[in-house]
């Protein structure tokens, strides 16, 4: 089989994926991205689904794959590398901040097994099924143990880097506080390919939270392992995630660090100090309540999707605010104080907006 031909079967089945799963297939290679959405279109985009066909032979494509139990989810990050699926078995590995290492490890290693035990077949719908099966067991095994003892809260379970090849990274203690990251950027010159960058490292470092805009202010909120969090400030600050004037690719030169939890200076608590630029020396006008620990429903909220208080992104997991990671757009200022309030329970909304650099507020 020519590769051409393979190439054709790996849209086919991003094409079928995309059917079943829809915005649960996410970081998709954009060449083949854009072929299963052109094959998925009216007779007119035929022809441009074949010639991407041709551009996209002898290609690999990846991508992940969000699985859901009742309450556990885990994404199957995937490979399908330019022999797939005829000549060579597709690549996959799990991760998931609600599962230890080595829960991730096995279940990685088992469906690869069967990936490789499958090969000459398209597989993905296969190994999306085999891994929501393997999370409703853990969820009855969960279920069935003794109610835990009050131990340290747990950090995120490290995923697997897609860039090595599948090997894991180097281990940890379990027993690591959760930590937690915040930083403002200036501005995104080329904001969905910046959003899927930040998207993709949050994935393979594990790392829960939202990237949140709102008008010019965009912020980043992650919690996660703080190994993890150092790791992904290298990233941010070594490798090109925008462009610049001109269209070139640049690296992040105008990201300032809010707060770092996981730093000495940080802010241990209501009422201290903090090392946020010195935006906290406005707090002195601080009068009101602390704020709310959940985030309410809000109809100002504006984007594809809406925070209401009952929202699995509220939901307390591995010691974390944020059980996933979401890009979140909302339209008003109390919007941004109450999706930032789970991760800040002993900070008055002044203090916040402080934090900010927003002063007293807009």
């Amino acid at each position: 089989m020519d590769s051409l031909q393979l190439s054709d079967r790996r849209i086919d089945e991003l094409v079928a994926a995309f059917a079943v799963f829809g915005e649960r297939l996410t970081d998709v290679t954009p060449g083949y991205r854009s072929a299963a959405e052109a094959a998925l279109q009216p007779d007119d985009a035929c022809q441009e689904a074949g010639s991407a066909a041709q551009q996209l032979a002898g290609c690999s494509c990846s991508g992940a794959l969000l699985c859901e139990g009742s309450s556990l989810q885990a994404n199957l990050v995937f490979d399908m590398p330019p022999g797939y699926p005829a000549a060579a078995a597709m690549r996959c590995h799990v991760t998931s901040p609600q599962l230890s290492r080595d829960a991730t490890d096995t279940l990685s290693q088992q469906l690869q097994q069967q990936a490789e035990a499958l090969q000459g077949a398209e597989c993905l719908h296969e190994l999306a099924d085999a891994l929501q099966q393997q999370l409703q067991q853990l969820e009855q095994h969960q279920q069935a143990q003794p109610a835990p003892s009050s131990q340290p809260q747990q950090c995120g379970a490290p995923s697997r880097s897609s860039g090595d090849g599948g090997s894991s990274r180097s281990s940890r203690s379990a027993d690591v506080p959760v930590a937690r990251l915040l930083l403002r950027l200036d501005h995104m010159r080329s904001k969905a390919s910046y959003s899927r960058t930040i998207k993709q490292w949050a994935a393979e470092l594990s790392l829960t939270g939202l990237l949140l805009f709102w008008q010019s202010l965009i912020l980043i909120l992650l919690e996660g392992c703080p190994a993890d969090l150092a790791q992904y400030l290298y990233l941010a600050r070594t490798v090109c995630v925008d462009v610049d004037a001109s269209g070139r690719k640049c690296r992040e030169r105008m990201m300032t660090v809010l707060e770092d939890s996981s730093s000495s200076s940080s802010r241990a608590g209501a009422g201290t100090g903090s090392s946020a630029a010195g935006c906290l020396s406005e707090a002195a006008h601080a009068g009101g309540d602390k704020v709310r620990g959940t985030v309410q429903p809000s109809t100002s909220l504006a984007g594809e999707e809406h925070i209401t208080a009952n929202s699995n992104l509220m939901g307390q997991t591995c010691g974390r605010a944020h059980a996933i990671y979401r890009v979140v757009e909302v339209a008003d200022l109390e919007d941004v104080v109450q999706l930032l309030a789970p991760t800040h329970p002993h900070y008055t909304r002044a203090e916040l907006l402080a934090l900010l650099g927003r002063g007293k507020g807009p």
